[in-house]
């Protein structure tokens, strides 16, 4: 009789995720879409008809191994050659988004990282993102408490500069950070407008950081594909993690910072479960040291 419900179960699920999914469809919204308000509906949080249980865990499971093999018998690799490129370029950006992530939908062209080549610049692509996680948390918990943007265009930030506010591929992250990604297909760098003395921070494959200072105006700086690139602020500092591949491995407690001698970095950072947000109680001041 146990098997019976099993079998209930899994009719449940399919006939859910169908339905909705056909009618987020029509709606011109991904059928994963569906799905997952399948799920919300019929779970906990809707009607209370279905709960996790080991079995679904399970089913689950074998789901996404059965997913991901369908998506190497159907993956077209003179594809995968053409826009690989394009994938990087997208992975570099998403360092800094709060959050990160490139999959596809049921039906879709298959776009995960692991689906191209060059994985280790990936791998290196996304290991900066772990380095740079507590400063990335805590830019994005300082704008949330203190009504700020956490992205904003150069001119909110230099509103005197003429040339900043004509400035519309650069942008500002957080109070430390500028940004400009390099965004045309086989290009070897970009031109950049600095406001002020920048340092320039390219992060390379292997783990190496090259630091170079540049003067206020126009530069032409070279970027490779597997490099990440970033602009900070004069008198300014970020906070840098070890290497991690987790973000329950990246230890707070072993921060360095980067960036100019003597500048100071205001760090907010909580547990991670706690709601009690208080800006004051939970931030720590990191000093760059000088030489």
């Amino acid at each position: 009789m146990e098997s019976y419900t099993y079998l209930l179960l899994l009719a449940i699920i399919l006939l859910s995720t169908k339905v909705f999914g056909l009618l987020t469809e029509r709606v011109h919204l991904p059928q994963v879409v569906g799905a997952l308000l399948a799920g919300i509906i019929m779970g906990p949080s809707g009607f209370g008809v279905l709960e996790s249980t080991d079995f679904l865990v399970k089913a689950a499971e074998i789901g996404v191994i059965m997913l991901m093999f369908t998506a190497g018998i159907d993956t077209d690799m003179n594809e995968l050659k053409e826009t690989g490129v394009q994938a990087s370029v997208i992975a570099v950006l998403g360092v800094f988004t709060p959050l990160m992530r490139n999959h596809s939908a049921l039906g879709t062209r298959e776009q995960e990282c692991y689906q191209f080549e060059d994985l280790e610049d990936f791998r290196h692509v996304l290991g900066v993102r772990y380095r740079l996680l507590p400063y990335l948390y805590s830019e994005y918990m300082k704008a949330a408490l203190g009504g700020d943007m956490l992205f904003k265009p150069l001119a909110f930030v230099y509103p005197g500069d003429k040339m900043a506010a004509q400035t519309e591929d650069q942008m500002m992250f957080g109070d430390e950070i500028m940004l400009a990604p390099v965004y045309t297909q086989n290009a070897s760098g970009r031109y950049v407008y600095l406001p002020e003395e920048m340092l320039f921070v390219k992060f390379l494959p292997g783990g190496a950081i090259r630091q170079e200072t540049l003067a206020p105006g126009h530069h032409y700086v070279e970027i490779a594909l597997n490099e990440v690139p970033m602009f900070i602020r004069r008198g300014r500092c970020v906070p840098l993690a070890e290497p991690a591949e987790t973000v329950g491995a990246v230890d707070a407690s072993r921060l360095t910072t980067l960036g100019y001698e003597g500048a100071s970095y205001v760090l907010y950072e909580d547990d991670g479960v706690h709601k009690n947000y208080t800006a004051l109680e939970d931030c720590r001041t990191l000093q760059h040291p000088a030489r």
